[in-house]
């Protein structure tokens, strides 16, 4: 069965949590969790003490920087629309208050709670959620794709997964080889490791430019070292494309994340001469966005509502968080902040029309040129890039798009020439 996350987070971010509804599986080698990560403003603040609880835990609500001796109005709201649940608390003499009086039921599992916190005009928002765990995504694959954490299907499952195992499973990729048996909606990338590996170069991070980032052959740390990465598009009977996706990482031992970036803009890996650490080189949006007057250099080299998906691995545990990111204006900037947290190996299912319907405008939608894969080492939004995967050129549209092909007149003064509209998602009859 389907289940459905809300989130509505407050601009803050430069990479923003996309609001509304997504529909996410994850797996792991291990146990595995998703959750949104809290995100608070800066003074006053609203905290819960985990980011992600199971039923029968009590969440522990902590405020400060609030007004002394003015009762601050706590109202939670659950994205499966269940009835919200709404108290009180007054600020110390500091301006802090404690409140442990909502406990998680056993039918909040997969729920997304949002907190909200008010005191005459100021109103603060937090997040948290209860897990979804990994299962079965029904993508439009047969029997649904298996989001276990593995690569192989489950022997008489009757689902599909990157590599078949018997009869009634279906895989994605051969086997030997691991080559795409369909490689316009299957793409598999392989990147060295321990040595002579692309990395990035230099000390990028997720907010910059994507023609600003630098390569060069070298090393990544264990923990942030890719290998194997694995995606693929499908659409399932209702006409959503969901979009599968798996990576691994040479070691578990310590704290790393995983990104897979949707972009509308093509994404090349250019190599260079006379850089250092060769072979070397940059990056090119296509539309340019290096330079002033470049069409995306406004936009921070991205183009709005782009995508990404965060995969974030803690050392040690058998927890991992999925957060979906938009692309987007914040108070006249493009800029991120956020947390970040585990494994070896992930894999995760999208539903990537329901977000954007949710995230964006029903009736707007994104055409994805490239996936870009690359992991970070720290769980800071300021964190150094570390290694990455050559972006994987494909194209496949999200939501409610709408394309143009024009055909022009025969002779000068003519009559004959033509636009013919091509049309994606949304609900028949159009009109113009």
């Amino acid at each position: 069965m389907k289940k459905i996350l809300q989130a509505t987070v407050p601009l803050t971010s430069r990479i923003a949590p996309a609001l509304g509804a997504i529909l996410i599986l994850v797996g792991l080698l291990a146990s595995s969790k998703v959750h949104m990560a809290q995100v608070s403003t800066s003074s006053p603040t609203i905290t819960t003490n985990k980011s992600d609880y199971a039923p029968g835990e009590t969440v522990v609500m902590s405020g400060s920087g609030w007004i002394p001796g003015q009762p601050v109005a706590l109202h939670l709201e659950e994205s499966d629309n269940d009835l919200p649940w709404d108290s009180s608390a007054t600020p110390d003499a500091a301006g802090n208050f404690s409140i442990s009086e909502f406990v998680i039921q056993a039918h909040d599992i997969g729920v997304v709670f949002t907190l909200t916190a008010t005191q005459g005009g100021v109103v603060v928002t937090t997040q948290f959620t209860d897990v979804v765990g990994a299962g079965i995504a029904l993508n439009g694959d047969p029997g649904g794709f298996e989001i276990e954490g593995n690569v192989v299907a489950t022997a008489g499952g009757g689902h599909t997964d990157w590599i078949a195992n018997g009869v009634g499973t279906t895989g994605l990729l051969t086997n030997p080889g691991g080559v795409p048996i369909d490689s316009t909606v299957t793409f598999r990338s392989l990147d060295a490791y321990t040595s002579n590996d692309d990395i990035f170069a230099g000390s990028h991070t997720i907010n910059d430019n994507p023609n600003t980032y630098t390569w060069k052959t070298g090393s990544a740390g264990n923990k942030s070292d890719l290998n194997n990465v694995y995606v693929h598009i499908s659409k399932d009977s209702s006409g959503h494309r969901w979009v599968t996706a798996s990576a691994d990482r040479l070691s578990n031992n310590g704290t790393a994340f995983v990104d897979f970036e949707l972009t509308q803009a093509g994404l090349t890996q250019i190599t260079d001469v006379g850089c250092s650490s060769a072979p070397c080189g940059h990056f090119e949006t296509n539309p340019a966005g290096a330079v002033l007057g470049d069409p995306l250099f406004a936009t921070g080299g991205r183009t709005p509502n782009d995508l990404l998906v965060t995969a974030q691995y803690n050392s040690g545990g058998a927890v991992a968080s999925i957060i979906v990111y938009q692309w987007k204006l914040v108070s006249g900037t493009y800029k991120c902040a956020t947390t970040y947290s585990k494994n070896q190996f992930v894999e995760m299912s999208l539903d990537a029309t329901a977000l954007i319907t949710a995230a964006v405008d029903p009736c707007s939608g994104i055409q994805v040129h490239d996936v870009f894969v690359r992991t970070k080492t720290s769980t800071t939004a300021t964190s150094v890039l570390d290694d990455f995967v050559t972006p994987s050129a494909l194209s496949f549209n999200v939501g409610f798009t709408v394309s143009l092909t024009q055909s022009p007149v025969s002779c000068f003064g003519g009559s004959n020439g033509s636009v013919t509209a091509t049309v994606n998602g949304g609900t028949p009859p159009y009109s113009v």
